[in-house]
């Protein structure tokens, strides 16, 4: 169908050139491969969400007006207008795919990024049709199709997934590889020169190369193999980045769109007439026969859900549960009831909520980057996911990067929830899949324990110092660091009711739990301490400090304690709130890590925080060292009382 394809391509090129802004290398490279993958790409045009569809994910989101187009011409919900609307404000049609576009699984941009996703969404399908699927009926079967370019092979993220794909022997998962041998700054063997196939055959996948990229009849048959192999799988296709230009096989095709004039001689070079953005009604006939040949076979889904329903209805409702987050409300009844006092750390007694709450919330999966022991955030009573799907904690091994966004993938389900777990120190290596989260608001929990110097001898590469700012600052993200149970249970029961990406910092220190009310943690910020005889200035904190904070307002008159689990929650208090629990009085921020936190509530404050990185050492030696233990606090905080008066 090359005159189909070749539209696709003057399609996608003229969204570009009408919003004077795009890829039009990538349009004229992998037309073929987007028509292929979507024509065998299982969707309900009545229902985007679909339970049972296949997903596609775009890692190279580059590829934009390419995905629009290719969806406008299968009547996914983009109309011509919406092609014209192609990176303006508020359309569906923005200038890297997002979730608010119908049909489209996940939002991408960063490159690699995507191919993690798909490895989560992957992992997410094979551990539901473990769960639900019957010997005689199987209502989950479907697979997930990723696009990638160079640029996404040569992304540590996606190295990453791609080695836990073959681990786990994903061969539901379809990665389809645009190969035109080109980066923005030349050749792809300016900076890449490994054998690709050696090395995907290596890390377990089932390799198909098509030579030919433009022909669609190779790309599809190549598609239909790999969904019955039993490996995961990479499809490598050949192609020419701008084909058909006159910039054909150069890099310049890559983020430059085409004048008027040049899409004119584009058209013409393969025999297109129309008008921009008019397709001819034939084109449209024949993707309606496709589609109706879907429409068949999600009908016939749909009787077998039915007969499903009637002979395992305890099984449909556990169903139901999964996919409305049934459990959640059931879950959050048991946080209620829960009272632990003890004096545990934070991430002792996170591992008892967690267990206790998850063994609850059954659509849940997760683990750490290969620190389960220390971290402690791990299902006790569960064995860990193989290649049978079964089990929910998941040996992510060394790899920050991919976990987090597996654990987005395993989520954009619409089924699973998901937690993933390293050192707070490391969280930086996970970041930009927690952006991502954030941006497509995806109920990830990152639970990041060894919260700050104390943790001693390990030194500073493993003593965190930024990052919390750096979670704080991150839109859509709800930072909690406790300070008691209260606290922590309060991050699960926001967690839980908001379905909102939230991070739980825990330490490994110690601390007396005593019973303070979860309501007040949700408000962000709440007297811990009251202070004893006239209020002369309050001390803000969070997490472990809070318990050092106590301890010296005792020995201190008119000293207020307020502990900060979460700001965000705190932002949105009333001024009337927040103004009863700062006061006027003067302010003093007692957190081991950088300051850029307090600012907003501590002006002209007094900031015993960590403006540098640590240093290896005993945590007693390390908190006079820094002029941080109780007895340099006391003498700076009097001296800031009186100076204060």
């Amino acid at each position: 169908m090359k005159n189909l394809v070749n539209n696709l391509r003057v399609l996608g090129v003229e969204t570009i050139t009408n919003a004077k802004s795009g890829h039009p290398g990538v349009v004229l490279s992998a037309a073929p491969i987007f028509y292929s993958i979507f024509k065998n790409l299982k969707v309900d045009l009545q229902n985007p969400k679909y339970f049972n569809r296949d997903f596609f994910v775009a890692s190279a989101g580059h590829a934009s007006s390419l995905l629009y187009s290719t969806m406008h011409l299968f009547n996914m919900g983009i109309s011509v207008n919406d092609l014209k609307n192609f990176r303006k404000v508020n359309s569906i049609t923005p200038g890297h795919p997002e979730l608010e576009t119908p049909f489209v699984d996940c939002a991408t941009g960063p490159l690699g990024q995507g191919v993690a996703n798909s490895v989560g969404l992957a992992i997410s399908q094979k551990h539901l049709a473990k769960i639900f699927n019957k010997k005689d009926i199987k209502i989950f079967n479907g697979y997930t199709y990723c696009f990638l370019g160079d640029g996404c092979l040569m992304e540590g993220v996606a190295l990453e997934a791609f080695s836990i794909a073959g681990k786990l022997k994903l061969n539901n998962l379809i990665f389809v590889y645009d190969r035109n041998n080109k980066t923005i700054e030349g050749g792809l063997d300016i900076a890449y020169e490994e054998d690709t196939v050696a090395k995907f055959k290596a890390m377990g996948f089932n390799v198909i190369e098509v030579m030919e990229g433009n022909n669609e009849v190779l790309i599809e048959k190549a598609i239909i193999n790999a969904k019955v192999s039993d490996k995961p799988n990479l499809i490598i296709v050949n192609t020419i980045i701008g084909f058909g230009s006159h910039v054909e096989d150069s890099e310049i095709s890559h983020g430059k769109p085409f004048t008027t004039e040049e899409v004119k001689k584009l058209k013409e070079k393969f025999n297109i007439k129309n008008e921009p953005f008019q397709i001819d009604k034939n084109i449209y006939d024949f993707i309606n026969k496709i589609n109706l040949r879907k429409e068949k076979e999600i009908n016939k889904e749909k009787k077998i859900l039915e007969r499903y329903k009637k002979k395992y209805p305890e099984d449909y409702k556990k169903l139901e549960e999964y996919l409305n987050f049934g459990y959640s409300a059931e879950a959050i009844k048991k946080l209620d009831k829960l009272n632990i006092e003890n004096n545990l750390s934070t991430r002792e007694n996170n591992h008892i909520i967690l267990n206790s709450i998850f063994n609850t919330v059954k659509n849940v999966l997760g683990g750490s980057a290969d620190v389960n022991t220390s971290t402690m955030v791990y299902l006790k009573d569960e064995k860990y996911l193989n290649d049978d799907f079964e089990n929910r904690n998941i040996h992510f091994g060394v790899r920050e990067h991919a976990m987090g966004a597996i654990s987005n993938g395993i989520t954009l389900s619409g089924a699973l929830l998901s937690f993933c777990s390293c050192y707070l120190s490391f969280s930086d290596y996970l970041k930009p899949a927690l952006r991502m989260a954030a941006l497509m608001d995806l109920p990830v929990f990152y639970q990041f324990s060894h919260d700050n110097f104390l943790i001693g001898e390990d030194g500073p590469t493993h003593q965190p110092v930024e990052q919390l700012v750096t979670l704080r600052a991150t839109p859509n993200v709800y930072t909690f660091r406790p300070y008691n149970n209260a606290e922590i249970i309060a991050a699960y029961r926001f967690y839980l009711e908001t379905k909102k990406p939230t991070c739980l910092v825990l330490s490994k220190e110690k601390v007396e739990n005593k019973k303070y009310g979860i309501s007040n943690a949700l408000k962000g910020a709440y007297t811990v301490y009251k202070e004893e005889g006239e209020l002369k200035g309050v001390i803000l904190s969070s997490g472990i400090e809070v318990s050092i904070a106590i301890n010296i307002a005792k020995k201190l008159k008119g000293v207020r304690v307020v502990s900060i689990p979460c700001f965000e929650l705190f932002d949105k208090q009333s001024e009337k709130y927040k103004q009863s629990i700062l006061t006027d009085k003067p302010k003093i921020a007692l957190e081991f890590s950088s300051s850029y936190s307090y600012h907003k509530y501590c002006k002209d404050g007094l900031y015993l925080t960590m403006e540098n990185f640590g240093k290896s050492g005993n945590k007693n030696d390390l908190r006079k060292d820094f002029n941080l233990d109780d007895e340099s606090i006391i003498k700076k905080i009097k001296k800031f009382l009186k100076e204060n008066e």
